[in-house]
């Protein structure tokens, strides 16, 4: 006979991780009302993505390129938080673990090393603050660190709900928004 006492601690520490989850997208979702600033993000988030995985592809633990393991530990961050957004991320992510791998050239000299992962990232961190001007509010990150690991789940997140798909957590997020906008005012 399974014990219950176990399984309702289990579900307890689930229903608070959603709860923290979903309180940590409404407020990244908080800074991102404005459709250019999303849209900015589309392209400015995998920018960094690859710039991250880029870098990290350079030094080598256990004979594996960093940004495999780099890559598994924000797939397993992504996925504890959600498992079908995480789950998309993590394979929407393997694309740019897999550039930034390859376009990993141990011929490149060590400055065009520095001027692809730097311009990635200006690039990248660039179409953020435009759309961070569109919105009129500063990035999320700099008020909660934790929110600049929770943009690729932030664009996989709104193009699930508006596919109609995870429509509890979206009714979640919008009552948490609304709380967060009595508290403000």
């Amino acid at each position: 006979m399974p014990n219950m006492r176990h399984s309702k601690t289990n579900a307890g520490a689930v229903s608070m991780f959603t709860e923290l989850y979903t309180r940590q997208l409404a407020g990244y979702a908080s800074y991102h009302t404005d459709m250019r600033n999303e849209l900015t993000h589309f392209i400015g988030i995998p920018l960094i993505v690859i710039g991250v995985l880029f870098v990290a592809s350079w030094p080598k633990l256990f004979g594996l390129p960093l940004s495999v393991f780099v890559f598994v530990g924000f797939a397993a961050l992504w996925i504890s938080m959600d498992w079908l957004i995480g789950g998309l991320v993590a394979l929407l992510a393997l694309p740019f673990l897999w550039l930034g791998v390859t376009w990993y050239d141990p011929q490149l000299s060590v400055m065009w090393k520095i001027i692809w992962a730097v311009g990635l990232q200006v690039v990248g961190w660039g179409f953020q603050l435009v759309g961070h001007h569109f919105e009129g509010k500063r990035p999320a990150l700099l008020d909660n660190l934790f929110q600049g690991m929770l943009g690729p789940t932030f664009l996989v997140y709104e193009v699930v709900h508006r596919l109609g798909l995870k429509q509890e957590l979206k009714q979640n997020v919008d009552a948490e928004l609304r709380r967060l906008a009595q508290s403000t005012s």
